[in-house]
C-alpha cells in the first residue's frame, strides 16, 4: 500500500490502504503466518503518512505495529532483518522529532539485530550498517560518549568495504564515514582522523557515479578540511566541486531543486576562488567565479541554461543527456518499506555494473556534444583567456568576498594577464552588516514614502566601500582620483 502511494502521491490512496490493512489485521489470527506481514505493511503505511503530514500519532502507531511485526516473525526468517530495519528507522525518526534518548537506544538495538541477522553477502547489509552508523553517531552527538563514535566509524567502514565501486550508494557511504572521522578529529585532535576524513570525502566526491548533490557536499567538506592542513590539494577539491556544479543545477534537475542549490553554490564558489587566489592561480579563480556567476544569476533571472541552448540546436542529444542524468541522479538505495522475500533485491555488484554503464553512457554523450561546433566547452567553465576579452573599453574589476579573504581581480585591455589586488580591510562580516543596513534603510524609506533629507547611514556605507574597495584598486591602477572627503563632500 505504501509503495502504491509512493508511485501515485495521492493521499487518499494511502488512507484507503491504511483502512484496508486495519480491517485485515483485525481478521488475521495471531498465529497466522501473514499476521507479521500485515502489521509490517500497516506500520510502514503509518510511517509514510507521518512523513507526509507530520502527525506524531501516526509515528506512534507505526512503531506499535512494527514492534508487533518483529515479535511475530522468527529470527531465521529472511524478512526479519528488514522488519527490524523499519522499526529502527521509525524509532530514529521519533527521536529526531521528540528528542527522547530512549527512542535512540531502541533504534540502535533494532539496527544491531538487523546487522547481526543479515549475512555480509546480502545486498541489504551495507544499508543496515549505514542505518546503525547514523544512530551511533546521533547518540554520540547527544551524549558525547566517544565509544559510540568509535562504533559508528567501525560499522561505516564495513559498509564502505561491502559496497562495490560503481554502486550509487558508495559516495554516500564514504561521506558518512568522513563525517564521523571529522567528528572524532574535532573531539580528540588526532591527525589520523583528519587524514581519514579528507580521504573519505575525496573518494566520495571524485567518482563519476553517485548522486551529484552528495558528491558536491563531499567536495566542499574535502576542501574545507584541506584548509586545516593547509595543502594545495584544496585546488583539486574545488576543481572537483566546480565541475559538479552543472550536474547539481542544470542537468536533470527540477526548478525547485535548482533554486534550493543556489545559495550553497554561491558560497562554495567564492571560497574556491579565494583558495585559487591564495595559491596564485588568478586565472583559475576568475574562471571559477564566472562559472558561479553565470549559474547563480542565470537561475535568479531565469535565463537560458546550456541545456536550453543545446536543445535548440541538438534536441536529440539534449534529451539523451537529460534522461541519463535523471537515471544517475535517482539511483541509490532508500529503505524499502515493502520489501519481502517474494521480491529478492538485486545483487550489489549487478547494481554497480548497471550504474557504471549509465555513467559511461553519460560521458560518451557529453563527448559527442563537445564535438559539435560552438559546444566544445559545454558544461565547462569559460577559460580565463576568453574572459579577458571583456576588457575592451577599459579595466574590468571582479571583487571576491569570502570568509577566507577578500580580493579584487583586474582585467586590462589588450592583455591576457589577470592582476590581483588584496583587500585586507574588507571583511565579509562588514559587507553583511552593510547589506542589512541598506535593507533596513529601504524598508524605512518605503514606510515614510520619502527619502530622508540627509542620509548619514548611506554616507557611512559608501565611505567604507570607497576605503575598503575602490581606493586600493585605483591605487593599483595608478589612476588619479579625489578622495571624497578631501573633495569636500560626503558621499
Amino acid at each position: 500500500m505504501a509503495q502504491r502511494y509512493e508511485n501515485s502521491g495521492v493521499l487518499g490512496e494511502l488512507q484507503e490502504g491504511i483502512n484496508a490493512l486495519l480491517i485485515a489485521n483485525g481478521f488475521i489470527p495471531e498465529n497466522h503466518h501473514m499476521k507479521s506481514t500485515c502489521l509490517n505493511n500497516l506500520g510502514n503505511s503509518f510511517y509514510v503518512r507521518f512523513n507526509r503530514l507530520g502527525n506524531i500519532a501516526d509515528l506512534h502507531q507505526a512503531i506499535q505495529a512494527q514492534q508487533q511485526a518483529v515479535i511475530l516473525i522468527p529470527d531465521g526468517h529472511p524478512d526479519k532483518p528488514g522488519r527490524l530495519t523499519n522499526l529502527g528507522i521509525s524509532f530514529q525518526s521519533r527521536f529526531e522529532r521528540l528528542g527522547d534518548i530512549a527512542d535512540l537506544d531502541e533504534a540502535v538495538t533494532a539496527q544491531q539485530q538487523a546487522v547481526t541477522l543479515t549475512p555480509d553477502s546480502h545486498p541489504d547489509k551495507p544499508q543496515c550498517l549505514r542505518n546503525l552508523g547514523t544512530s551511533f553517531e546521533n547518540r554520540f552527538r547527544r551524549l558525547g560518549n566517544i565509544a559510540d563514535l568509535d562504533e559508528a566509524i567501525t560499522v561505516q567502514q564495513r559498509a564502505v568495504t561491502l559496497t562495490p565501486d560503481g554502486h550509487p550508494d558508495k559516495p554516500g557511504c564514504l561521506a558518512n564515514l568522513g563525517n564521523s572521522f571529522e567528528s572524532r578529529f574535532q573531539r580528540l585532535g588526532n591527525i589520523a582522523d583528519l587524514d581519514g576524513a579528507i580521504r573519505s570525502f575525496s573518494q566520495s566526491a571524485k567518482p563519476l557515479y553517485g548522486p551529484p548533490s552528495v558528491r558536491f557536499a563531499s567536495a566542499r567538506k574535502w576542501a574545507t578540511l584541506c584548509f586545516s592542513v593547509p595543502s594545495i590539494e584544496i585546488l583539486d577539491a574545488y576543481s572537483t566541486l566546480v565541475d559538479l556544479i552543472p550536474r547539481v543545477v542544470w542537468v536533470g534537475r527540477t526548478v525547485e531543486q535548482r533554486y534550493h542549490e543556489i545559495l550553497r553554490i554561491g558560497y562554495a564558489v567564492v571560497d574556491a576562488a579565494a583558495a585559487a587566489i591564495h595559491f596564485g592561480k588568478f586565472g583559475l579563480a576568475l574562471e571559477w567565479l564566472e562559472q558561479g556567476r553565470s549559474i547563480v544569476w542565470g537561475q535568479m533571472l531565469q535565463l537560458r541554461t546550456p541545456l536550453d541552448e543545446l536543445r535548440q540546436h541538438h534536441p536529440n542529444e539534449a534529451d539523451e543527456l537529460e534522461l541519463v542524468s535523471r537515471a544517475l541522479d535517482s539511483a541509490g538505495v532508500a529503505p524499502d518499506l515493502d520489501h519481502s522475500s517474494d521480491s529478492a533485491p538485486q545483487s550489489l555488484e549487478l547494481v554497480a555494473q548497471a550504474h557504471r554503464r549509465r555513467a559511461e553512457e553519460y560521458d560518451h554523450i557529453l563527448a559527442r556534444i563537445r564535438n559539435f561546433p560552438s559546444f566544445s566547452d559545454f558544461l565547462r567553465p569559460k577559460k580565463s583567456i576568453s574572459l579577458c576579452g571583456a576588457a575592451v573599453s577599459g579595466p574590468v574589476v571582479v571583487v571576491n568576498a569570502s570568509s577566507i579573504c577578500c580580493d579584487a581581480l583586474i582585467l586590462l585591455p589588450h592583455s591576457s594577464r589577470v592582476s590581483h589586488v588584496p583587500l585586507p580591510a574588507l571583511q565579509i562580516s562588514a559587507l553583511q552588516g552593510m547589506q542589512l543596513q541598506l535593507a533596513t534603510r529601504e524598508a524605512n524609506t518605503i514606510e515614510r514614502h520619502h527619502a530622508p533629507h540627509k542620509d548619514m547611514e548611506l554616507s557611512g556605507i559608501l565611505e567604507k566601500l570607497w576605503l575598503y574597495i575602490v581606493e586600493p584598486i585605483l591605487r593599483h591602477l595608478k589612476v588619479g582620483y579625489f578622495h571624497p572627503l578631501v573633495f569636500g563632500e560626503r558621499y
